[in-house]
């Protein structure tokens, strides 16, 4: 059921109009809220705006799955360094340069 309080406003050089402080109150409506203004049916409808859920959940899960890919890539960066140290090591513990020179020509 469509609900008229009757109360009209004129539109200023900018193009705003002014939503009464009864309604706004009534309609629990803040400074600063963020209002969705719909053209129906030779006129306007203005309601609270209320994001897409799913929207916002597919935001967050993009931002975790940068995060996760980020961490994986540091963590195999981390794994190929400890490998490269791991063999440097067994390098030195069983002097594998003196061997490589001890078996050649």
């Amino acid at each position: 059921m469509k609900e008229f309080t009757g109360v009209v406003r004129n539109i200023d050089l900018a193009g705003r109009i002014v939503i009464p402080k009864e309604l706004r109150r009534t309609l629990k409506w803040e400074v600063g809220d963020p209002l969705e203004i719909i053209c129906q049916d030779n006129g306007l409808v203005i309601k609270a705006y209320k994001p897409d859920p799913l929207a916002a959940t597919n935001e967050e899960l993009r931002r975790r799955l940068k995060e996760i890919n980020q961490l994986t890539l540091a963590y195999e960066a981390r794994q190929l360094f400890n490998i490269h140290e791991a063999f440097s090591r067994i390098r030195q513990i069983t002097n594998l340069s003196d061997l490589k020179d001890s078996c050649g020509p």
